[in-house]
């Protein structure tokens, strides 16, 4: 009984949770390491990625997501681009994309007071299809729309990789408006924000995405505030499903004025973005059915935002200034405090999800893990993937 006592007393100091970010990141590592082919034993890459700390590990994955996003965005350009960007020797020397481990490690980039004042790149009038296909052609994959092969009644519409692409590889941005902890109250719907939005998927860190706002893109660079194209609601609605959504929305509005809701007053600042990324889709990626597995997980990227030229393919804009805010969890609870030091110019990290591939992926639906909470009873569809991970995860 001694030796119990022992082994629950140091179980009980375990945070659960930091656990399975541990174990995230360090599958991370695993996966762009490989990717990036530091070494091809990989043993090699196991026994690094042990001697390694998370933190270091997180360093790692950041830089290699960065060189691939960085790849995507130059094969965009190429695409898209009338001329080549005229680079402005003060911002890019010595070189012309920044690595994003050099400022995780600390180094300081020079300062850009504001980049938008750049204004929107002339681009060629191409369509969302033609942009996707030249893009096959140059890195090898794409991303489409289908119905799902998931055999469930809501599985509606998948998202499928055209084209093939390794382990490790970025195949997907998670596009939309990113909340902070503080601002979760001017989301809609809130307290309740995801009865009526399935497109709301939240990092480690506490920050919330909105994907439904994006809807499936656009035709063109525009300037984009979070504001106009939704995701289509299916033609299957009903006038049951109707009153449905009327119910929740009275639910909702009795919440909101329990928990104090907030509305949104003057336009957000908007940020210049290539609407027609097709990496932009994770948002539709479906949960896989029973006895089907994940292809893709979940990778936090910061996009440092140091080369104005790729800015136009990160999906996302912050919902207010992006603030620096200090966030721990406590139970259910997220604790916030801003930061002592601020950020050098507004929006100048984009804290947002790109999704990686966890196998070779060759023309099929890709698979995320949902991991949906225990706290709240699951719907009918899910089945989850491993029942253990989903709790150390909202532990």
């Amino acid at each position: 009984m001694a030796t119990l006592r022992k082994i629950w007393q140091a179980f009980r100091g375990v945070d659960r949770r930091q656990l399975q970010f541990e174990i995230d990141v360090h599958r991370l590592f695993l996966l762009t390491s490989y990717e990036r082919q530091v070494s091809e034993d990989v043993d090699a890459i196991t026994d690094l990625g042990e001697k390694l700390s998370t933190e270091d590990q997180q360093r790692s994955v950041q830089e290699s997501v960065h060189q691939q996003i960085a790849s995507i965005g130059e094969a965009l350009d190429n695409i898209l681009l009338e001329e080549p960007a005229k680079k402005n020797s003060d911002l890019d020397a010595p070189k012309i994309r920044p690595s994003g481990l050099n400022f995780a490690i600390g180094s300081h980039p020079r300062k850009i007071e504001d980049p938008e004042a750049l204004g929107p790149a002339k681009t060629h009038p191409l369509k969302l299809s033609e942009v996707s296909a030249a893009l096959r052609n140059r890195i090898g994959y794409t991303l489409e729309l289908r119905p799902s092969q998931v055999d469930h009644k809501d599985a509606g519409t998948g998202v499928f990789l055209s084209g093939e692409a390794g382990p490790g590889k970025v195949v997907a941005f998670y596009p939309g408006i990113i909340y902070s902890p503080p601002q979760y109250r001017y989301m809609p719907g809130y307290p309740r924000m995801d009865a009526l939005n399935s497109y709301l998927i939240s990092r480690y860190d506490g920050f919330i995405i909105d994907g439904q706002p994006w809807g499936c893109g656009g035709e063109s660079r525009e300037l984009w505030d979070g504001s106009g194209a939704k995701v289509e609601v299916s033609d299957t609605s009903t006038d049951d499903t109707s009153q449905r959504t009327a119910n929740e929305d009275k639910k909702n509005r009795l919440w909101g004025s329990i928990f104090g809701a907030k509305e949104a007053h003057g336009a957000r600042k908007g940020s210049i973005l290539e609407r027609r990324n097709p990496l932009a889709l994770a948002h539709f990626i479906n949960h896989p059915g029973s006895g089907t597995q994940p292809n893709v997980m979940l990778c936090p990227y910061d996009f440092i935002f140091t080369d104005p030229y790729l800015r136009p393919y990160i999906p996302n804009v912050h919902f207010d200034k992006d603030e620096d805010w200090e966030v721990r969890r406590r139970g259910l609870v997220w604790l916030y405090d801003r930061k002592g030091e601020k950020t050098s110019t507004n929006h100048s990290i984009i804290r947002t999800l790109v999704l990686v591939s966890t196998r070779e992926v060759c023309n099929e639906e890709l698979f995320l893990n949902y991991r949906l909470s225990n706290h709240k009873n699951w719907p009918a569809w899910y089945k989850p993937v491993d029942s253990e991970e989903d709790k150390r995860r909202w532990h």
